[in-house]
């Protein structure tokens, strides 16, 4: 049964200008048409991510629904990083409460398969994403890759001091925030962040990390220097080096380029 409900908190409407002319929602559940209430209410006082929310109570009591009813939609939200429930502090708005474009938190575990094809994918659109950092970049998208860069660098054991550990900041995420696309930002973050366990594996059969390293290096120099065309090669170059231990790693057919540099 599909429910109809005017999009409202406190008897006010509080949607869009878009959402008031519609003037209804069309939800499988309470619980779903509930959470796109809270995600309203959220926009329309303009709170930011960890601001807090109000009580549990007077949101119930503000959309005219039940607590249990309230959990399950907070429980969605929580799901996706829109909330944040504290627990003995209340309901908090989440990072993600502004993203368009996230990793399914409920997807498929990843396979040896799915890791080579998201190398593919990344193929497909970081040589851009390299190209635009360098036409776009910041002083501070520049500090924040320099920062990575290091962090990198302890990750790999070149700082004996800190060993072999994950990299505090990723290289390819900040690259892409460098494009000042947010969107090109989540796409790859949320890559990423499907492939994180293969991530690691890949990072342990790559027994060259100093080759690893040196190309990062250039692309940071690339991108410095405003060179989009040889940041977009460099990238290219890059991942295909990674695409090949992954291959390797998981035996999977080896990317074949013909002679214009497209996959055959």
């Amino acid at each position: 049964m599909t429910i109809h409900r005017t999009v409202t908190y406190d008897h006010q409407v509080i949607g869009s200008p878009s959402e008031q002319q519609v003037g209804y929602l069309e939800r499988t559940s309470l619980a779903e048409q509930a959470a796109q209430e809270l995600v309203s209410l959220i926009r329309s006082r303009g709170l930011r991510p960890g601001d807090a929310m109000p009580s549990s109570r007077e949101m119930a009591a503000g959309m005219g629904i039940n607590m249990t009813t309230l959990r399950e939609a907070l429980r969605r939200l929580e799901g996706t990083g829109t909330v944040e429930l504290r627990h003995g502090s209340g309901t908090y708005v989440g990072p993600n409460v502004d993203r368009t474009v996230m990793a399914n938190p409920t997807g498929p575990a990843p396979t040896g398969m799915l890791a080579v094809e998201l190398i593919d994918a990344r193929l497909a659109i970081e040589p851009q994403i390299a190209a635009f950092a360098a036409e776009n970049r910041t002083t501070e998208h520049l500090e924040r890759l320099e920062m990575a860069l290091e962090s990198a660098m302890a990750a790999s054991g070149t700082r004996p001091q800190l060993g072999r550990t994950r990299p505090v900041m990723n290289f390819h995420r900040e690259l892409a925030a460098a494009t000042g696309n947010q969107i090109l930002f989540e796409v790859i973050d949320s890559l990423l962040t499907r492939r994180r366990q293969e991530q690691v594996a890949i990072r342990n059969a790559f027994s060259d990390r100093e080759r690893d390293l040196e190309q990062h290096k250039a692309l940071l120099v690339a991108v410095t220097r405003g060179k989009s065309v040889q940041a977009s090669q460099l990238m290219h170059s890059h991942l295909l080096t990674i695409r090949e231990v992954a291959v390797e790693h998981f035996n999977r057919p080896p990317y074949e380029e013909g002679a214009d540099g497209k996959q055959s």
